[in-house]
């Protein structure tokens, strides 16, 4: 098992931190996403995606294994985390980097959360809202297959991070409907790993907020 580990690559290493269930502090507040005008700037030379948003949260994450006071952040990575004009896909990298650096107390990164609109809004606050359209206009379409992916990862992480408006009871039972009767959810007739271990995020956060919510 040690030499395994050993040759680990040591990405893998860094990330395995996100497997641990240690490692997720969820607040039990509530709150809903908010509607704000956003200044929107001019869309950059580059939006994040996965190989580039990946060195940026090694970055953090190798920094707060060695304790560090700050966690590490290069100009790159916050010029990629705070733009606002990208697709529904580098919305996600952007969050998800702004969350893990929330959960490490990263304070470097939390701090350059600076509001961004009239309503005194973070970066997260302003994603949240934006995947909430994203989630509402796939609803409109009648959740075209192509698009439930990301239907399911909006509602697994910013759900995750306390917005009870993801929560919806119609939600709820259309994901139900998705699953097959061994649990995975299929695309195009095949089990997709990648939509089940969101597919059941998303039940999971659905179950939390039923749980907790009195209301």
């Amino acid at each position: 098992m040690s030499e395994l580990s050993k040759n680990e690559p040591e990405d893998h290493k860094v990330y395995s931190n996100l497997q641990n269930v240690n490692f997720w502090t969820l607040s039990g507040r509530w709150k809903t996403t908010q509607k704000a005008q956003v200044k929107v700037e001019e869309k950059g030379p580059e939006c994040p995606d996965d190989p580039s948003m990946k060195p940026c949260l090694t970055h953090l994450m190798t920094a707060w294994q060695k304790a560090d006071v700050e966690c590490t952040e290069t100009l790159k990575c916050r010029k990629l985390s705070v733009i606002l004009s990208c697709p529904i896909h580098s919305m996600l990298q952007q969050f998800l980097y702004f969350t893990v650096a929330e959960m490490m107390c990263c304070s470097n990164v939390q701090g350059f959360q600076h509001p961004v609109t009239d309503a005194q809004m973070s970066y997260k606050e302003v994603l949240c809202m934006k995947m909430m359209e994203v989630n509402m206009e796939i609803d409109k379409n009648g959740f075209p297959p192509a698009q439930r992916n990301i239907f399911l990862e909006n509602i697994s992480l910013c759900g995750m991070m306390g917005y009870s408006d993801f929560y919806k009871p119609r939600w709820y039972t259309t994901i139900l409907s998705w699953q097959q009767k061994l649990g995975c959810f299929d695309v195009n007739g095949k089990c997709s790993k990648h939509q089940t271990v969101y597919g059941e995020a998303a039940l999971v956060g659905f179950l939390r907020f039923y749980a907790t919510n009195n209301g």
